[in-house]
């Protein structure tokens, strides 16, 4: 009872810890996207280059892939954390049937 209680405080951590940085990196990529835009107004008026708004969708593209391999990140290190648990088939939902 005390080992699941202590899981279901560690997997509320673990999702309250996954949807901080879900807000972050939206934030991170709002932002980018209306860097974005300034920069292609500030090219259309002639006072950036294609350089410099290629720069910033750059970093865009930049920020989304670390957001992906952030959560494979975290989506490995819960493989691992219920390989060693011993639950890994039970959390996917997988129920040992007897014989």
């Amino acid at each position: 009872l005390v080992e699941r209680s202590l899981d279901s405080i560690h997997d509320g951590e673990s999702m309250r810890h996954q949807i901080v940085a879900d807000r972050m990196f939206d934030a991170m990529e709002e932002e980018l996207s209306d860097l974005i835009e300034a920069e292609e107004a500030r090219y259309a008026a002639g006072k950036s280059t294609t350089r410099e708004v290629l720069e910033v969708q750059q970093s865009l593209r930049d920020a989304q892939l670390a957001e992906i391999r952030a959560q494979i990140n975290a989506l490995s290190a819960r493989v691992d954390l219920e390989l060693v648990r011993g639950t890994l088939l039970e959390g996917m939902g997988i129920v040992e049937v007897e014989p």
